[in-house]
């Protein structure tokens, strides 16, 4: 029988990869070692083994690891360049990346920035290009090692583009695979009743929020509510927002912080509240989030350069640009249309559903 190891830390997405696996039990052993420096786990609720920071440097693990067919890697961060670089480690190994674990082989490509102009200046980040070839030459050791990977699966393949743009001798091979799927873990059949906006996903500056908010302020709403969540991710960001918000007088616009955590039901009850959503991100992100909206029938409206809208609209869904809706305001008046949510839902499926996503897993597992 095959066996695979997964490495992975104590995160919420690990539980839907381990379910993906257990559906071909019968053919693979699947083991998952989570690090973690505390006995009782937060988010995993199945059977592992719990180790140290250190476990790539222990006496031995090599043979351990040889024992395998397969390694695979949820999110790959410092620690894993301690495995790359033990060369008597002769196991397969696969990293399915997460977005923050890669960007950082993105972020370097001359003429490419995930943050908008009004960001980088309330942030005060500069796009330097002398600074972005420094930083690139400085990568190349990390880079030689990531080569020791055979396989990568990015949350898209526009990202595993991208980083081949930038590292041309970049030779792990793509490999298709969600964590999820749309019927199990992203479907929601609530009904859209409202005109509320939903901003953002999350207190991080890749939301891009100054430049939303100056979109907004383009569109001269009259009585919609906007929601923003700022429940998780960066304080200091989150606190430099609200006293943006305060000092330009935007609570007149009846916006509405979403600081404290929801359940998911009580998530769910506002996004049904939002037919139309504003992303600002250019990278790849929340895109669990926008897979449930636009299958609830939302509106999603994004920056052009936004790797995220490039992909849908490759894919044949209907969202939106910035500037279609600033070219014609009537769009947050209009509902899609029966047929463009079902259409939507359609092509959801065949990118996100169970049995393409069971189909990715066993492409792994047949793996030589």
């Amino acid at each position: 029988m095959k066996r695979i190891i997964h490495f992975a830390n104590d995160e919420k997405f690990i539980d839907k990869a381990y379910d993906e696996f257990q559906q071909f039990d019968s053919e693979v052993e699947s083991h998952f070692t989570i690090f973690s420096g505390n006995s009782q786990l937060k988010h995993i609720h199945f059977n592992c083994t719990i180790v140290k920071e250190n476990y790539f440097k222990e006496s031995g693990v090599e043979d351990y690891l040889n024992s395998y067919d397969l390694i695979i890697i949820h999110f790959l961060d410092s620690r894993y360049f301690d495995l790359l670089r033990n060369k008597k480690v002769k196991t397969k190994i696969l990293w399915i990346g997460w977005g923050g674990d890669y960007y950082w082989l993105i972020n370097t490509l001359n003429n490419f920035s995930i943050y908008k102009e009004l960001t980088k200046a309330q942030l005060g980040i500069k796009d330097n290009f002398l600074l972005k070839v420094v930083k690139k030459l400085k990568n190349r050791e990390k880079v030689r090692l990531l080569n020791r990977i055979n396989y990568f699966s990015p949350v898209l393949e526009e990202d595993f583009l991208l980083i081949k743009k930038n590292y041309k001798n970049f030779k792990p091979a793509y490999l298709a695979w969600n964590y999820g799927n749309l019927e199990d873990h992203y479907e929601s059949n609530l009904p859209i009743n409202g005109n509320s906006i939903l901003l953002g996903n999350s207190a991080t500056a890749t939301n891009n929020h100054y430049d939303v908010l100056q979109i907004v302020d383009q569109l001269n709403l009259s009585n919609e509510k906007i929601y923003i969540p700022l429940s998780y991710g960066e304080k200091g960001y989150k606190d430099r927002l609200k006293n943006y918000l305060l000092k330009a007088g935007n609570n007149d616009k009846k916006m509405i912080l979403l600081e404290d955590f929801l359940t998911l039901n009580e998530y769910n009850q506002i996004l049904s509240q939002c037919p139309n959503v504003f992303m600002g991100h250019i990278r790849q992100q929340a895109l669990g989030n926008i897979i449930s909206l636009i299958y609830m029938g939302a509106k999603l409206f994004f920056f052009k350069e936004s790797i995220v809208y490039q992909y849908l609209i490759n894919k044949g869904l209907v969202v939106y640009s910035f500037d279609e809706l600033l070219e014609n305001k009537k769009l947050l008046q209009e509902l899609l249309l029966p047929e463009t949510v079902h259409k939507n839902r359609e092509i959801l499926i065949q990118l996100w559903g169970r049995e393409i996503n069971k189909e990715y897993t066993e492409r792994i597992i047949r793996l030589k």
